[in-house]
């Protein structure tokens, strides 16, 4: 499997165009991936303090899927920065999909806002810096929604009928899988199902991760999900395998694949994680009857082999 170096993620592809009077910039990660979209990474000042990867050609890609889902994105550390992601992201977007993610992608634009706290009350100069509400940071990515929506009835927008706002994954790696699992707890019947990525749930008392989403709540999941982790030596794999032995009434998958805590991010196209998601994806969104057989059976393909897949509630 190729590798990628972290520092050459992102090609050096950059375009500016007016958009509704804005400004749009956008790059391509890798070679966009290898889907029959190419995927683009956008930041919109119509959409300010996020990320989207996207299809460049929407309406070439809505006219061939129909409307595109739409895949709600927490990242690592529940960060405001969703670089190291991208080829993983690209890869998921050139089939057909958009991807929201909180923060900026540019240099000049993220100023740090990876570990952004939020200021001491003012004239207050003893009082600690609070950190960023991690759980209202998931809620402003279902937010983006709205955007999204109107975007999509807008007739000089490139989204103009090209979003299905109705139809969406929740999805992130690590802390911002538990954002993901927040939104799957919310009753929205928006989202659909969920993607955890190297993640799973601490008790209420498990400090800054529990604050986000407690195992408590697990008995609030009301949509189909599957936990893609690193195998045992993933730090979430203790965790996630817990959270998969606890929930009841949904479909829930738990694959492992020997990767560590950072999957395979680094890897081509996002490698065998983006495999995995793509083929849970392709099931549950769109119906592929293949994939379905595999996670109803929890048997993969001999080529798989790495894999361990376990499945319930079918």
């Amino acid at each position: 499997m190729k590798r990628i170096l972290p520092a050459a993620v992102v090609a050096a592809l950059l375009i500016c165009f007016p958009t509704g009077g804005k400004t749009i910039k956008s790059l391509r990660s890798e070679d966009g991936g290898d889907g029959p979209y190419k995927a683009i990474v956008v930041e919109d000042d119509l959409l300010p303090g996020h990320t989207i990867i996207r299809p460049e050609n929407l309406k070439a890609a809505a006219k061939k899927e129909g409307k595109l889902p739409v895949i709600l994105f927490g990242n690592g550390a529940c960060a405001r920065d969703s670089r190291m992601f991208y080829p993983f992201l690209s890869q998921i977007a050139s089939y057909g999909y958009i991807v929201v993610t909180n923060g900026y992608w540019s240099d000049e634009t993220n100023e740090q806002r990876r570990f952004e706290q939020a200021p001491a009350p003012p004239g207050d100069n003893t009082a600690p810096m609070q950190p960023r509400d991690n759980k209202q940071e998931a809620l402003d990515l279902l937010n983006s929604l709205r955007w999204l929506k109107e975007q999509s009835k807008t007739r000089k927008s490139e989204y103009f009928k090209a979003v299905d706002t109705g139809t969406v994954i929740a999805s992130g790696q690590s802390c911002g899988g538990l954002q993901a699992l927040l939104l799957s707890s919310l009753g929205d019947s928006r989202i659909k199902t969920a993607v955890l990525l190297n993640s799973g749930s601490f008790p209420s008392q498990g400090g800054f991760a529990g604050g986000v989403f407690a195992k408590e709540d697990l008995e609030k999941i009301s949509v189909p999900l599957i936990y893609i982790d690193g195998g045992d030596k993933d730090i979430a794999y203790v965790n996630g395998k817990d959270d998969f032995e606890k929930i009841q009434g949904v479909p829930v998958a738990f694959s492992n694949y020997p990767a560590g805590h950072m999957g395979t991010f680094f890897d081509e196209h996002g490698g065998e994680f983006a495999r995995m998601a793509i083929m849970w994806l392709e099931y549950r969104i769109r119906g592929n009857k293949q994939y379905g057989q595999v996670f109803k059976s929890g048997t993969l393909p001999a080529e798989m082999k790495l894999w361990t897949l376990e499945t319930k509630n079918f």
